[in-house]
């Protein structure tokens, strides 16, 4: 899966403790059901399918053309808050600078003088725009407008014609005009929302803080009168660190007579109304959620049991009549869903709308459509009244009854195509792209390490929260040159300390693919801030660092690291996780001192980002090893850099790495060997190396290494299913025989294990990647395996030593990884027009 988008992090949820909001929520709930309901707390127990469609929920979120075209010139969702600044010129000549469209023409062209001729030209085209509102027709809203000059026209577009003069000298034509059409075409959709009064408000949105978010339902989405377009977001949304949802909409929570919307203390008896304003708003806060923190699935399936079991004074744990009254309910009753502020249109999964909808937007708007959501839109032939005006709380007229269906249907989770193994990591932790600063501006995720202890220790059944726990942080990231940094403090606040604790972790730039040789800036951990990292880069003034963190690593794809603490003894662990930790066993170890760093202090944990954007995913922090996170090697061998192991020693260490190799057997059996380098490859002359190098990249290098001769020696019959092909005690049978790679062509081992690239074959394998791909359901089929691509998976399954005898066929865990003698797409150039068996 691509990196999603810089979703920016406004720290909405700073003061929000959601492990807290957990806890409380349970209480009332349990004491509901005992004293409301005279059951049992001990015998409520939750369906797994519950949890199963609760884990898969979307959020949804329904506007109409004028919104919807707005968020196509601006590349993004937008909140009401933000909104409403885009009335100010000085704002949206600011929105443009930062669009997309204006930083692709600005990427690699560098340089202060050339990025403050853009701003300046941006400056006047907005300005012209703004000036152009001044016919009857926009009077009541060029009032709102605030412009920032006081030229006329005239100069305006003088000016306008020197500053384009003045780009043309550094820039493309082309290039001015795409910055010159963006900036208009921001700048009138900023002056349109205004002028149409886009999007419903409620009078205490800003009081409840709601207005800084973008509103949806996490969920089938019911509130036909918010629009009858129909945005559906990738769950990661919310996984987000500024997302939370409550289990109804805001507005309940605050009692507000002018309006219908029940209150929440009528909807949700187990709480009870606590009389003040303040206390409402303050309820209001203590209700919200957030999908990344581990249980938050179990209280919101415990709070829809209850809901739908209230009029029958029960619990209600058929998933069906969940359903059936969700469907049946307005928006307002169900789940609400406070995104971030500003969601890049990569984070839409797809988008709905009828016929005559789709028709009343401009061309532009349409083929954009086309553009951006070439496979995730959805024009049905539903003709609606968009003559009616629709009020909030009203049932659907009778020109979209049919279309509410449609959208109800699609958005219901589908748990028929639920893959057949899911992970802890799959489905918790912080998801977020985190910009480019310099390592200025670290975000901290929403749980901090204490409400972790306390989690932790209420699922143990423990009393007391002990400190003295081991921390395991683990977390996914694609790109690099990036800080994990942990603190006493948070580092945003206006209240710091003069001195704020640090550990920092630091995952060096992957090194130049263009280089012959392998050279890797090192990754260190230290007790220092961000603002130190180049001198101390520069100086090799780290408590541990390596320079082959990341060799024999995929770059191309998310890498799973994990940092463990260990608070009594001061010492702190990096290592790789899953499939890296198979072929890279490096691990930083380094101990502080109580002087140095205190862990037991430490308490929040931050991302930041250096020269490039890196996209982080399930971050998550737990206080034991999680299993599927384990890479399966072998335990006698390990690269350990300690603190005895310098940078500069281990500069001179290149030469003398191990490389490993994946052998399968069952779980705990997966071993690796290691493969040294021979005194012969190193005394190759750098000239040698240089012209193998190149003749590897051109498609000119020895085939035998890669792929059989002709003279060599012949493909295996039993092909994929050859259960010798990766066994170490039975290398006399693979000197004899090759058999397929398992990762085909795109297999990364055979450019660094020349054993492996001599004993397997790496065709190409030209299948489609699967529709599905993480989703699949059939990751356990390995003909659907060899017929699709399904992304960090191997097209062939490994063979299960015991076969048809197999206990554990039953076992998805176990059939996502290993075939048992089933029939298989035959491998690129293997036995020919024969499946293997």
């Amino acid at each position: 899966m691509p990196p999603l988008g810089v979703a920016r992090c406004f720290n909405l949820n700073k003061a929000i403790n959601f492990i807290q909001n957990q806890n409380e929520m349970k209480d009332y709930l349990q004491e509901y059901i005992e004293k409301k309901l005279k059951k049992k707390w001990s015998h409520i127990e939750i369906p797994p399918e519950l949890l199963q469609w609760v884990n898969k929920l979307k959020p949804a979120h329904r506007c109409n053309s004028a919104i919807f075209e707005s968020i196509l010139v601006h590349g993004q969702v937008m909140s009401l808050a933000h909104m409403d600044r885009l009335r100010d010129v000085r704002f949206v000549a600011h929105t443009v600078e930062q669009h997309a469209r204006v930083r692709n023409v600005l990427t690699g062209k560098g340089g202060a003088a050339i990025e403050r001729l853009v701003r300046e030209f941006i400056d006047v085209v907005v300005e012209i725009e703004f000036s152009k509102e001044t016919d009857e027709t926009t009077k009541e809203t060029k009032s709102e407008l605030k412009s920032r000059s006081s030229e006329s026209p005239p100069n305006l577009e003088y000016m306008l014609q020197r500053k384009k003069s003045d780009l043309k000298l550094l820039l493309s034509s082309t290039e001015v005009e795409e910055i010159l059409n963006c900036a208009q075409q921001v700048a009138k959709a900023s002056i349109s929302l205004h002028s149409k009064k886009a999007g419903l408000r409620f009078a205490r949105d800003v009081e409840l803080g709601t207005n800084q978010h973008v509103f949806g339902i996490l969920g089938p989405h019911t509130g036909h009168y918010y629009g009858d377009i129909v945005i559906v977001f990738k769950r990661e949304l919310m996984l987000h660190p500024d997302t939370n949802f409550t289990m109804h909409a805001a507005t309940t929570y605050v009692i507000n007579q002018k309006t219908p919307v029940p209150t929440v203390y009528s909807l949700s008896p187990w709480y009870k109304d606590p009389g003040t304003p303040e206390e409402h708003l303050k309820l209001f806060h203590s209700s919200k959620l957030h999908c990344s923190t581990p249980g938050y699935d179990e209280v919101t399936a415990l709070q829809l049991m209850a809901l739908t079991g209230l009029q029958k004074n029960t619990i209600d744990r058929d998933l069906n009549n969940v359903m059936r009254r969700w469907v049946a309910i307005d928006s307002h009753r169900l789940i609400e869903a406070h995104l971030p502020q500003l969601i890049p249109l990569s984070y839409i999964d797809h988008v709905y709308m009828p016929k005559n909808v789709f028709a009343s937007l401009t061309p532009d708007a349409q083929a954009q459509v086309k553009e951006i959501f070439p496979y995730s839109h959805k024009i049905t032939r539903d003709i609606v009244d968009l003559n009616i005006e629709m009020m909030a709380f009203s049932k659907p007229d009778p020109s979209r009854v049919k279309y509410q269906e449609y959208i109800i249907e699609q958005l219901q989770p589908d748990l028929r195509n639920e893959a057949v193994y899911s992970s802890f990591l799959n489905t918790f932790g912080t998801t977020i792209t985190v910009p480019a600063t310099n390592f200025e501006s670290p975000l901290a995720i929403t749980m901090t390490i204490s409400q972790s202890y306390d989690q932790y220790h209420a699922r143990k059944g423990s009393t007391t929260s002990n400190p003295g726990n081991s921390v395991y942080i683990y977390f996914e990231a694609m790109g690099s040159d990036f800080m994990l940094l942990l603190t006493d403090q948070q580092t945003d606040s206006s209240n710091l300390k003069e001195t704020v604790n640090y550990l920092n972790c630091y995952i060096a730039p992957f090194p130049s693919t263009d280089d012959p040789e392998y050279h890797e800036i090192p990754s260190y951990i230290n007790n220092t801030p961000p603002s130190v990292h180049e001198v101390y880069l520069t100086r090799r003034r780290f408590k541990i660092g390596s320079n082959m963190f990341h060799k024999g690593c995929n770059w191309d794809d998310y890498i799973l690291y994990c940092l463990k603490l260990e608070p009594r003894s001061g010492r702190v662990s990096l290592l790789h996780g899953g499939e890296s930790g198979i072929y890279n066993s490096t691990i930083l170890e380094c101990t502080f001192t109580v002087q140095e760093l205190n862990l037991t202090e430490l308490e929040y944990v931050h991302l930041c980002a250096g020269s490039q954007a890196v996209s982080f995913r399930n971050v998550i922090i737990t206080h034991e090893p999680i299993t599927d996170a384990r890479p399966s090697f072998d335990k006698q061998y390990r690269s350990n850099i300690s603190e005895s192991t310098t940078t500069e020693t281990s500069d001179r260490m290149n030469a003398k790495k191990h490389d490993h190799d994946r052998q399968s057997h069952h779980g705990d059996e997966v071993r690796l060997e290691s493969v040294e380098l021979t005194e012969e490859n190193e005394e190759k002359s750098v000239l040698d190396r240089v012209g193998e190098w190149v003749k590897n990249k051109i498609g000119l290098g020895n085939k035998s290494d890669s792929q059989p001769s002709e003279n060599g020696p012949p493909e295996c019959p039993q092909s994929t299913n050859c259960l010798l092909q990766h066994s170490l005690e039975n290398d006399q049978h693979n000197q004899k025989y090759i058999h397929p790679c398992p990762y085909s062509e795109l297999c990364t081992t055979q450019y660094r294990n020349a054993k492996h690239a001599q004993q397997f074959t790496h065709y190409k394998h030209n299948v489609q990647q699967c529709h599905h791909d993480r989703k699949c359901s059939l990751l356990h089929d390995p003909m659907h395996r060899s017929s699709y691509r399904h992304a960090d998976k191997p097209d062939y399954l490994y063979p299960c030593k015991y076969q048809e005898k197999c206990r554990d066929q039953t076992k998805p865990e176990h059939t996502i990884k290993y075939s048992h003698g089933e029939k298989v797409r035959p491998p690129p150039r293997s036995i020919a027009g024969k499946f293997s068996a």
